[in-house]
């Protein structure tokens, strides 16, 4: 819904002061049941980072959709960490980094199935012509 920050007090004469940032979309769909609950996990999740070489103008949507295909039904999210072109890629190629968290519902993911995911992942993107850098 939104953060509090407390400012320092440096920044201020007397007294303490905040700021307030609300996200006022997520207000407006509680005001329109649009919201939806999201029971807290009760495993947690697991994190790992895969970088996929491209050429310089392929889209990130487009790799991320590819990377999320891939997956499979434990992947919670797909974050974009960063992009980078330049030595040692050649000069119509990039790097693209993604966070990829996976999970269960019902167990804690143990490194075999984590590993098993990242594997699945990696070698789907090596089948349409992909290099990753792990």
């Amino acid at each position: 819904m939104g953060r509090l920050f407390e400012l320092h007090p440096g920044l201020v004469e007397t007294g303490r002061a905040a700021v307030l940032d609300v996200d006022l979309r997520a207000v407006q769909a509680l005001r329109t049941g649009d919201a939806k609950y999201t029971a807290i996990r009760r495993y947690p999740l697991s994190a790992f980072d895969l970088s996929v070489i491209a050429g310089l103008r392929e889209h990130v949507g487009v790799l991320e959709a590819r990377v999320k295909s891939f997956a499979g039904p434990l992947l919670e999210s797909v974050e974009f960490v960063r992009q980078y072109s330049g030595p040692p890629l050649d000069d119509e190629k990039k790097s693209v980094s993604f966070r990829l968290t996976v999970g269960s519902p019902d167990h804690t993911l143990s490194s075999d199935e984590v590993g098993e995911i990242r594997t699945g992942i990696i070698e789907g993107m090596q089948s349409l012509g992909y290099e990753l850098r792990v």
